[in-house]
C-alpha cells in the first residue's frame, strides 16, 4: 500500500512540474504577443495620421494600410484575452 501511494505522489509531482513549466510558457507567450499587437496598434494609428496629411494615391494606401493594422491587432488582442 505504501509504495502505491508513494509512486502516486511522485507522478502527481511530475505532473505539477510539467504544468507549471507549461504555465509559464503560456504566461510569457500572451505577454509577448500583446506587446507586439500594442505596438501594431500604435503604428497602425500613425500610419491613419500621415495618410490624413498626404495626398493622392499614398494617401489612400496609408490610410487603408493604417485601418487593416489596427483591425488585425485588434482582432488578435480578441483572440488572447476573449
Amino acid at each position: 500500500m505504501t509504495s502505491s501511494d508513494s509512486s502516486s505522489v511522485s507522478e502527481l509531482r511530475r505532473i505539477v512540474r510539467e504544468e507549471i513549466v507549461n504555465v509559464g510558457h503560456s504566461v510569457l507567450s500572451t505577454v509577448f504577443w500583446t506587446l507586439v499587437s500594442v505596438f501594431v496598434l500604435l503604428f497602425g494609428v500613425q500610419l491613419l495620421q500621415f495618410g490624413y496629411v498626404a495626398t493622392g494615391l499614398g494617401a489612400v494606401s496609408m490610410i487603408l494600410g493604417g485601418t487593416l493594422m489596427i483591425g488585425s491587432s485588434l482582432y488578435l488582442l480578441y483572440l488572447l484575452y476573449r
